[in-house]
């Protein structure tokens, strides 16, 4: 019974000292998407609030473009 408590012991204690390969997948990511550009004069006709909501509604698509972009980066292999 001592010589298996010991074995058990030695067996846990060995199996930390492994190591440990991460292996990524290989990705490409999209290109970025083109959007078309909105002139001065065609944003006048906009009331003050909705001006500022499309303003937000940009940022936070930027924030989550950039979000996933860096998601993808960190568990893939991007190739560019």
């Amino acid at each position: 019974m001592k010589k298996v408590l010991i074995l058990l012991i030695a067996a846990i204690l060995s199996s930390g000292c492994g190591t440990t390969t991460v292996i990524k997948p290989s990705a490409n990511l999209p290109p970025p998407v083109r959007l078309p550009s909105i002139g001065a004069d065609e944003l006048s006709c906009l009331s003050d609030s909705a001006y500022r909501r499309l303003v937000v509604r940009e940022k936070r698509l930027k924030v989550r473009i950039d979000t996933l972009e860096g998601i993808i980066r960190a568990v893939a292999d991007v190739r560019e």
